[in-house]
């Protein structure tokens, strides 16, 4: 982190750190199961979801590019995203310090973007 407000042209991956989480992991895709079911077993169900919270009809984003080249990369048997879910690929960048508390309790939106 350069310790400004500016957005960094560009960067040096010093170090990279593997997370895995069984906890969260099990209620990802508990929730992803719901989603899947929900938008395959009853398409009404989401309608009646989104008019009654005031979303947005759901859709599906295909070009997010850091999931293409991920995949691009993946061998035949690993198991690829489901874009009928949003699924994607997506990349952090952190202190040392922060990855290591990320890594040992977990990732918390609230700080989310509190360095840059």
């Amino acid at each position: 982190h350069s310790g400004t407000w500016q957005v960094p042209r560009g960067f040096i991956v010093q170090t990279v750190l593997r997370n895995e989480n069984s906890k969260m992991w099990r209620k990802y895709m508990i929730k992803k199961a719901e989603m899947l079911r929900d938008i395959k077993v009853d398409p009404a169900t989401l309608r009646a979801f989104e008019e009654k919270h005031g979303l947005d009809k759901y859709r599906t984003i295909n070009d997010v590019h850091s999931t293409k080249v991920w995949e691009d990369m993946m061998d035949a048997g690993d198991e690829r995203l489901d874009a009928n879910v949003n699924e994607w690929y997506l990349f952090h960048g952190t202190s040392a310090a922060a990855a290591k508390n990320i890594c040992s309790t977990d990732f918390k939106m609230r700080l989310a973007g509190s360095m840059t």
